[in-house]
């Protein structure tokens, strides 16, 4: 059976295959077992944050930002898959995206911003947890035409193995105007020996180190509530621990 919660009992975006946002929104919304494609339109001057926590469900987006909009979208999804795709449609238009994408199956993610105006921004952050020997592929792009100029499009993509797979990031950057800002990163691996031996160094222990390193890594960009955290790091712990070795 699907699970929906939402911090607003009256608001459901689920019901339609499309949403429009026409005011400045802040939501916290929660599914389980749900399988969706849907639209979301960010009106002109409208500021949205959208924290989205998901159980084995799999999402289609497609996101058109309007002039002077901004939508700040914080996924946390464990045992899912995402599709998404953002138009940045007007100048000022601003697409900022946070994820935590936890896996015990293999799982394929896509994620792809689109700069059609100038002095737009999109800054795409993934992070990864494979499980299980889990494999997780991050395909991520970021385009702008030869006629948007003074754009920001950047990426960070970091995938943790707690034992080998064959996990990957695939980032891409389209650019056909040289007046823009374009970066990507991307790392596959296991927690650098450095940080490990900086929080061992203060008399932590190796498997507690590496679960705060875990914790940081999830949680520390996704703005959610203690009480949230602390439900979603419940939710994982469990599996992270047997995973996590001295």
């Amino acid at each position: 059976m699907n699970k929906i919660i939402m911090n607003r009992k009256d608001f459901n975006i689920w019901k339609e295959d499309s949403y429009t946002f026409q005011e400045d929104e802040n939501l916290v919304l929660e599914v389980e077992n749900l399988s969706k494609e849907i639209s979301f339109t960010v009106c002109p001057n409208c500021v949205v944050a959208l924290t989205l926590l998901a159980i084995n469900s799999n999402f289609s987006f497609s996101i058109t930002l309007e002039e002077n909009s901004k939508l700040e979208m914080n996924l946390f999804l464990v045992n899912g898959s995402c599709l998404l795709s953002t138009v940045l449609k007007k100048e000022r238009a601003e697409f900022i995206f946070h994820s935590s994408m936890i896996s015990s199956e293999n799982r394929k993610h896509t994620i792809s911003a689109s700069h059609q105006a100038s002095n737009t921004i999109s800054r795409i952050y993934n992070h990864g947890l494979s499980l299980n020997n889990a494999t997780i592929i991050i395909d991520v792009s970021a385009s702008i035409p030869k006629e948007a100029k003074n754009c920001i499009a950047s990426q960070d993509n970091q995938i943790i193995e707690l034992i080998p797979s064959l996990s990957q990031i695939n980032p891409n950057l389209y650019i056909e105007n040289y007046e823009v800002e374009a970066s990507h990163a991307a790392y596959v691996g296991e927690f650098k020996e450095e940080q490990l031996f900086y929080l061992m160094s203060r008399g932590i222990s190796k498997k507690d180190a590496k679960l705060l390193l875990l914790k940081a890594f999830l949680f520390g960009h996704l703005n959610l509530s203690e009480e949230q955290k602390e439900k979603q790091e419940r939710l994982i712990l469990s599996e992270i621990k047997k995973e996590v070795e001295e």
